[in-house]
């Protein structure tokens, strides 16, 4: 399970907007790993997908994950039903190294 908590923290040059985030992803037996990251948001030709580009950096974790560190980046695309929806979905791919 994932869980994140985002707060947007300015204008981004590409015309979206920038946010730090604090996440916490949560394995099947319960085991925490911990993460910030700082985002960076697009607008892309279609008024219903953003371009998301996010930094994250692992900050620790419970169980197996205690003492893990490391950092990855994300290239993600968010697409909604309208440009006014609360909901849609989220894709991308992630890259880095996680050591625990």
């Amino acid at each position: 399970m994932f869980v994140g908590k985002a707060t947007m923290t300015g204008a981004s040059d590409c015309g979206g907007f920038t946010a730090t985030e604090q996440e916490t992803f949560t394995a099947a037996n319960g085991d925490q790993l911990f993460a910030a990251a700082t985002d960076t948001a697009c607008a892309t030709s279609n008024p219903n997908v953003i371009h998301i580009t996010a930094s994250v950096t692992i900050t620790g974790g419970t169980g197996r994950f205690a003492d893990a560190s490391g950092s990855f980046t994300t290239q993600a695309s968010a697409v909604a039903a309208s440009p006014t929806a609360t909901s849609g979905t989220l894709s991308g791919t992630s890259t880095g190294t996680i050591s625990y």
